[in-house]
């Protein structure tokens, strides 16, 4: 049986369709986690997205990581997986390890 659309929306990083770096990393979604209203998405090199999905026609970005404060020498993130866990943000990074994050929304 197909799947079929129930409502229309997306939701992309300013770098997903971005040509200019394109070749300079991995700019898409992986592994989306469903919580509530809240859709917790590791996006490779573009980091961790938490998405509101109250209205799934309009979904609004309302947090983001990419790599602040990350330690000096951790490279660029690359985000494989974030499983958001009482308060915190468990993220798995293909280059470094785990990322624990405080999530405060």
């Amino acid at each position: 049986m197909p799947l079929r659309t129930q409502c229309c929306s997306k939701f992309a990083t300013p770098n997903t369709n971005n040509v200019d770096v394109a070749l300079e990393g991995t700019w898409s979604v992986h592994n989306p986690e469903w919580h509530g209203t809240k859709v917790f998405a590791s996006w490779y090199n573009d980091g961790i997205r938490v998405l509101d999905l109250r209205d799934p026609t309009s979904p609004e970005e309302v947090a983001f990581w990419v790599g602040a404060g990350a330690p000096a020498d951790a490279p660029p993130v690359n985000i494989w997986s974030v499983v958001p866990h009482e308060g915190l943000l468990l993220a798995s990074d293909r280059n470094y390890g785990l990322y624990i994050l405080k999530f405060g929304r």
